[in-house]
């Protein structure tokens, strides 16, 4: 698990312990948003829900009460699942929270476009015997 503090200007002041989801788990978060969306939905809206279901699924426990960085480790801490932030994300997590979630659940679960190319560049052409 990897322990956060939101605390920067504007966030909550909480700590949030958060894990790397499974490839089941990040297919499980697809599923949700497809169910989600109509035949007219963009893709930007289910790729939206997805991350939304996704950063939901990652969070595992957050600080019962805003804290310092130094208050973090003697803070109590309330396990959180999905389901339980789906209806009670904003008792815990403001705009700004929810913006950094979105950008951990984004930075630890995809790749960025350098990042294929510095792969792809070290690829090794076959030749055939």
């Amino acid at each position: 698990m990897i322990q956060i503090h939101l605390s920067k200007k504007g966030m909550s002041q909480r700590g949030v312990r958060y894990e790397v989801l499974s490839m089941s788990d990040i297919d499980a978060a697809d599923l949700a948003a497809g169910r989600e969306c109509t035949k007219d939905s963009l893709q930007s809206e289910f790729l939206s829900k997805s991350q939304r279901y996704g950063m939901e699924m990652m969070v595992r426990e957050v600080t019962e009460k805003p804290c310092t960085p130094e208050e973090l480790q003697a803070a109590k801490w309330k396990p959180v699942n999905a389901e339980y932030l789906r209806d009670n994300w904003s008792k815990h997590f403001n705009l700004k929270d929810t913006i950094a979630l979105k950008a951990i659940f984004r930075k630890e679960h995809s790749l960025t476009e350098d990042e294929v190319n510095e792969i792809m560049g070290k690829q090794v052409e076959l030749i055939a015997e």
